[in-house]
C-alpha cells in the first residue's frame, strides 16, 4: 500500500533541490568575488612594496656615488663640482645641474622612477645632500628621501 506521505514529498521534493543548487551557487559567487579582491588587493600591494624597495635602492645608490666622489675628487674638487641647488640624475653623473622634468630622459633608464639630488649648506668643511626619488603608480605620486651631511674629514 503506497504511503499518502511519501507520495506527497515524492512529488513536491524537486524544487527543493533546484533551490539548494542556486543558494549554493550564490555562496560559491560570493566566496569567490572575497578570493579575487584579496588576490588583487596582495598584488597591488606588492608592487607598491616593490616600487618603494627599488626607490630606496637608488636613493642608496647616489648617496654611495656623492660619497666616491667626494674620495676621488678630493673636498676642493668636489665642492666646486657639486654646486648648490637640483641636479637631475637619471644617471649617475654631475652633468645635469637642473630639476628634472617629464622629459623620458629625466627618468632613471627604463623605469617609473626619478631621481633628484639637492646640494645645500655649503660651507668651507660641510654640505647637506638630500636625494629624492619620485615615482607614479595607479595610487599616485611617491616618493622617497635620503638626506645626509657631507664633510671634508
Amino acid at each position: 500500500m503506497k504511503n499518502k506521505n511519501t507520495t506527497f514529498f515524492q512529488k513536491y521534493n524537486f524544487g527543493q533541490s533546484l533551490f539548494e543548487v542556486i543558494l549554493a551557487l550564490a555562496v560559491s559567487a560570493i566566496v569567490m568575488t572575497g578570493i579575487v579582491s584579496l588576490t588583487s588587493r596582495s598584488v597591488s600591494t606588492s608592487t607598491s612594496s616593490k616600487n618603494k624597495s627599488q626607490a630606496n635602492r637608488y636613493a642608496r645608490e647616489a648617496m654611495e656615488y656623492i660619497r666616491t666622489q667626494k674620495g676621488l675628487l678630493g673636498w676642493s674638487a668636489f665642492v666646486t663640482t657639486a654646486q648648490p641647488g637640483d641636479w637631475c640624475l637619471s644617471s649617475l653623473d654631475f652633468t645635469k645641474h637642473y630639476s628634472c622634468t617629464t622629459s623620458s630622459t629625466d627618468f632613471i633608464s627604463g623605469t617609473i622612477f626619478q631621481r633628484t639630488l639637492t646640494v645645500s649648506n655649503v660651507s668651507a668643511k660641510t654640505m647637506d645632500i638630500t636625494v629624492k626619488v619620485v615615482w607614479i603608480d595607479e595610487k599616485g605620486t611617491h616618493e622617497t628621501r635620503t638626506v645626509s651631511a657631507i664633510s671634508d674629514w
